[in-house]
């Protein structure tokens, strides 16, 4: 028994000459300040009782040879999907023979079954012959039109479309999501960590492995010497697809006052119940987010994350940050996908174009995002069921645009905000109907006629409902409904803080593209 090396690109690939069908994949990646060893493994040994030796050997080869052009974890992706294509041509074969190589009498099989094969394995088995047609996989008078292939009932675009209903978040929704989670965290049953993390994914709509790279660092606090009011941001590396890691730069995002004290006392939390694994100049090195299982020795339990400063990876950081978040919502669905979902939608709305949306939700390119421009153009959002009208019509989380406090607004229409301390006084939105109502502006915020000023500082009126809730909650049982009636409010005032910052983007980036 002997265990065999072989590189490929940056991947180092190993396993037992004793079970060669089975093996894993190891390099490091990301920038020279934060390396990381990213493993992957794989497993052809199911496929042992339908498949001839040799056959399984050339998949192997063919799949170790795809890091020269993808990712590892594109390659896992693949191997996935076609152990799963093979496994069921394997669950239809009669008697002892062994399938020797792809031929057109296995296509033939393969033909029989398209109602058992997803349509993505069907795509990636002939894209891995059109990308390796000198492969003894395949035999040699095969053509790309030999493959069987099948579409989506609705076409691409319209898949692109059903993905994108099927997970956008209403605004009720939303307000119900941080209900639910800030109830949570009242009673003890997620932590800071964990509530945090859920108002940041509601502010930035990054990737999973931006927030998972996040260290301590990152959360920069500037101080105004006058005032003494703090100015929150983080940095963050905006991972996109198909972009080498090495290649990005982390992007300052600005954060408002409770995004960034939340995350203030997350930085804290970790710092206490850390700091004991690293030295004090690596401190600032801890992850902000970081894996939660630890061994007996105190240790992290996971590999990954004892060699990288307590950065999980992904199915650890979806187990113990995302997960408990999940079961609080019941019914409603919600993940990282839902979120960009959302704001690529109402960013469409408000009239940006694919450019623009795909620079705010940092897409390699825009041809993703021109599915949000498309909804918007086919008349969609009148014709939604009564279940999916709120993510469009009254759309997360504002109504359908906004303005900026410097264009004209009639008198009767205009929502003014008064901060209490300093009685400034601020235009922060307009009332879509013909008067302003006298509950403005803290009932503005829920209400799908206002149109919000992107521009506008509306932390004057979260601080006025804060202010508001404190009091109620000081009294005790009787002004409990009080209480939740501004909190409700001050969900909705997050919500629209946060939208008026990625359209602040949008704004920034349409002028820079012009």
């Amino acid at each position: 028994m002997a265990t065999v090396h072989q590189i490929v690109g940056n991947a180092v690939s190993e396993w037992d000459d004793t079970t060669p069908f089975a093996w894993t994949m190891t390099e490091t990646t990301g920038r020279k300040d934060d390396q990381r060893r990213e493993t992957k493994d794989f497993d052809l040994s199911s496929l042992v009782k339908g498949y001839e030796e040799s056959f399984l050997l050339a998949l192997k080869t063919l799949l170790m040879a795809r890091r020269k052009r993808i990712l590892l974890s594109s390659i896992k992706s693949e191997e996935s999907a076609v152990r799963s294509l093979l496994g069921k041509v394997q669950s239809r074969q009669m008697g002892d023979a062994k399938i020797a190589r792809i031929d057109l009498s296995f296509l033939l099989t393969l033909r029989t079954m398209l109602e058992d094969v997803s349509i993505g394995n069907l795509h990636t088995l002939k894209r891995l012959f059109s990308d390796n047609r000198e492969s003894p996989l395949f035999a040699p008078n095969l053509v790309p039109s030999d493959f069987p292939l099948k579409k989506p009932s609705k076409g691409w675009e319209g898949k692109k479309i059903d993905d994108v209903l099927a997970k956008a978040l209403s605004r009720a929704a939303c307000v119900e999501i941080l209900r639910r989670s800030e109830d949570a965290y009242e009673r003890g049953d997620i932590d800071i960590g964990h509530f945090a993390f859920l108002h940041l994914a509601f502010h930035i709509y990054c990737r999973p492995s931006s927030y998972r790279s996040l260290a301590l660092d990152d959360l920069k606090i500037d101080v105004d010497p006058t005032t003494k009011i703090k100015t929150h941001f983080l940095l963050v590396f905006p991972r996109k697809s198909r972009v080498s890691n090495r290649s990005l730069k982390k992007t300052p995002y600005r954060l408002d006052s409770t995004v960034g004290e939340l995350l203030e006392a997350q930085r804290i939390q970790v710092i206490k119940t850390w700091q004991h694994l690293v030295g004090n100049e690596n401190i600032g090195k801890l992850a902000l987010f970081p894996a939660r299982p630890v061994g007996p020795d105190g240790q992290w339990s996971s590999p990954h994350a004892r060699m990288y400063f307590g950065k999980p990876d992904d199915p650890s950081f979806r187990r113990d940050y995302l997960a408990p978040i999940l079961k609080l919502q019941e019914s409603i669905t919600f993940d990282f996908n839902a979120l960009r979902h959302t704001i690529g939608t109402q960013l469409a709305v408000a009239g940006c174009s694919a450019v623009t949306i795909a620079a705010v939700l940092k897409h390699a390119s825009n041809a993703t995002c021109q599915k949000y421009v498309d909804l918007t153009f086919q008349g969609l959002i009148d014709t939604l069921s009564d279940a999916m009208q709120p993510a469009f019509n009254a759309h997360f989380p504002v109504s359908e645009t906004f303005r900026s406090k410097v264009d004209p607004v009639t008198p009767a229409k205009a929502i003014h905000s008064i901060e209490l301390a300093t009685g400034r006084r601020e235009l922060t939105g307009e009332c879509g109907k013909k008067n302003a109502c006298q509950y403005a502006p803290i009932a503005c915020y829920p209400c799908p006629r206002f149109v919000p000023c992107f521009d506008a500082d509306h932390s004057v009126n979260l601080h006025l409902v804060e202010a508001e809730i404190n009091k109620y909650e000081s009294g005790g049982l009787p002004f409990r409904a009080l209480a939740n009636q501004f909190k409700d409010a001050r969900r909705y005032i997050l919500l629209v803080i946060a939208a008026a910052n990625q359209y602040r983007d949008t704004v920034a980036q349409r002028k820079v593209n012009q």
